[in-house]
């Protein structure tokens, strides 16, 4: 019997928690990297991909907060 059995928690719930922290962390960094490129290099379109990266990213863990807020019983209140 695992932890997540004993405590009667959902293991993919945390999972998908823990996922979605990640999505945030890299968007912030990629979109960072990416901004001091294009603002600190002689060629600015050098680190616009790493800006549509996090920008990816940011979207993605915006739509997995949306998405377990709107499933039922998915409040990130309790």
């Amino acid at each position: 019997m695992d932890d997540a059995e004993r405590h009667g928690t959902d293991r993919q719930g945390a999972e998908g928690a823990a996922t979605g922290e990640t999505d945030t962390a890299l968007a912030v960094v990629f979109a960072m990297t990416g901004f001091t490129l294009v603002m600190t290099l002689d060629a600015p379109w050098a680190g616009l991909p790493l800006v549509a990266v996090g920008l990816y990213f940011g979207v993605r863990s915006i739509r997995r907060a949306l998405r377990r807020q709107d499933a039922p019983g998915g409040s990130d209140d309790a």
